[in-house]
């Protein structure tokens, strides 16, 4: 009997900052994930400390490893960030910020933590805090 010999589907390839084997073609930035070859999550923390570095001072922050985005509050969008829920937010330079347009990308992985250190905190004590559906919410503690 002949071994059975299986080929990587054409275009996968190996990401160059974690390893995982990903097919950049199943994913709308398939360009720049080959370019960079790097993985979706590698390639999303890439393109958002590149963002980062361009937006203005008090509009992105990192709170407990947690990267978050302020929105425009005269934004005519009625889509809101945590549903227009308010949000008091002090960075580590003493500048307060009251929101209520907050979005959340999430935790980078091991790689880029240390190229993301937290630069501000709830001005009220939050936590993320998942609950036995799985679901996650950020409490008051």
């Amino acid at each position: 009997m002949r071994p059975i010999i299986l080929k990587k589907p054409q275009g996968t390839h190996v990401c160059s900052i974690c390893g995982k084997e990903e097919d950049p073609s199943h994913w709308i930035n398939e360009s720049e994930m080959r370019e960079h070859k790097m993985c979706f999550s590698c390639n999303f923390w890439r393109e958002m400390l590149e963002k980062d570095s361009k937006r203005s001072p008090h509009t992105w922050c990192m709170i407990d490893g947690t990267h978050y985005v302020i929105g425009p509050e005269n934004d005519s969008d009625p889509f809101r960030g945590f549903g227009g829920a308010e949000f008091q937010i002090e960075f580590f330079d003493g500048t307060r910020v009251i929101t209520s347009n907050l979005w959340c990308q999430g935790e980078p992985d091991d790689y880029w933590k240390q190229k993301f250190p937290d630069n501000a905190r709830f001005e009220r004590n939050l936590k993320w805090t998942t609950f036995p559906s799985g679901t996650q919410h950020l409490i008051e503690v």
